[in-house]
């Protein structure tokens, strides 16, 4: 179900803290549900202002951007992750499963800080292939029974869950481009097409079709109050 600017700002602040921030991209940085969970923490470039989307829609792989004002909650839960990942490390685990055939290629990797999940389980497990002690990433039904419970707490009849695809809809509010099909091309990974310009809004660059800047509310109104993950 399709949400107005104004039901996404109520729902996103009755989401618990700790899946917060996931919620927030989806709608954010025009992340699928399992897109937002896959990223590791070396597809997440603050310095360049990208995302990069690994396997996305089709297996294939694009960037986008995250919201300016989710810049500190994604940094500081980007420490946490690398932190905890130190902590299982020390503790004789720290390993993450890998692409296969990178994991053929360069097996150190597994224990590699910029490999982590960006969003990690809270417990870990003993992968029976390896014997190696893991952390997967957050399953994608603690995201949506997150989502489920928020709509419930905000007092909503109606059932609402987080996508699976791309949450932006495609007749968006007054005073935004309307993001139809061929406006969208890469950012949402809907096939081929050239990739968009980008155009400065409010200090952030962004996807440009025809001198118009595609953007988020969440990017508009500089949602406050998204903090990292205290699952961790």
């Amino acid at each position: 179900m399709l949400l107005a600017p104004g039901e996404a700002s109520r729902l996103l602040a009755a989401v618990a803290e700790a899946h917060r921030l996931a919620v927030s991209l989806l709608n954010g940085a025009g992340l699928r549900l399992m897109e937002c969970l896959t990223l590791r923490l070396k597809d997440v470039d603050l310095a360049r202002r990208r995302i990069h989307v690994r396997d996305g829609k089709g297996g294939k792989g694009r960037f986008t951007m995250p919201p300016a004002a989710l810049r500190a909650a994604i940094i500081a839960q980007m420490d946490r992750a690398r932190r905890q990942h130190l902590r299982d490390t020390q503790r004789g685990g720290g390993y993450v499963e890998l692409p296969r055939a990178f994991e053929r290629k360069s097996p150190r990797a597994a224990r590699d800080w910029r490999w982590m999940w960006l969003f990690p389980a809270a417990r870990q497990y003993v992968d029976r292939a390896t014997g190696q002690r893991r952390r997967h990433h957050v399953f994608d039904t603690t995201i949506q029974r997150a989502v489920a419970d928020a709509a419930r707490r905000a007092g909503w009849s109606k059932r609402v869950m987080p996508h699976t695809r791309h949450p932006l809809p495609p007749n968006s509010r007054p005073g935004l481009l309307a993001l139809r099909t061929r406006v969208a091309w890469r950012y949402f990974g809907h096939g081929d097409g050239p990739t968009p310009p980008l155009a400065d809004f409010g200090g952030v660059e962004v996807p440009a079709i025809h001198g118009y800047a595609v953007e988020s509310w969440l990017l508009r109104n500089r949602l406050v109050g998204v903090r990292p993950s205290h699952q961790l």
